[in-house]
């Protein structure tokens, strides 16, 4: 089953990673490669955002095979009492 609050929190986690690396939008492409710190700020934060991406991913996939699973586990039960 699909943990909907452990979705909403990620998500929230993302608009929130979102807004801290719009905070650099207005930096050139020279202040980027000049300043280390706002290299590391901002590419840290698009790292954050792509971990969180992937544990979104990763839950809903692994929900979606324990559903595979099930069905699968089914089907042979049915099969097994000749439903099937």
């Amino acid at each position: 089953m699909v943990d909907k609050p452990l979705i909403l929190r990620k998500l929230t986690e993302l608009d929130e990673y979102l807004k801290q690396v719009g905070e650099f939008s207005s930096v050139t492409l020279e202040e980027y490669s000049r300043d280390w710190k706002v290299r590391r700020i901002v590419e840290r934060t698009l790292q954050m955002m792509i971990e969180t991406c992937a544990d979104i991913a990763n839950h809903i996939m692994s929900c979606w095979l324990y559903f595979l699973e099930v069905v699968y586990k089914v089907k042979m039960c049915l099969k097994w009492q000749g439903i099937f």
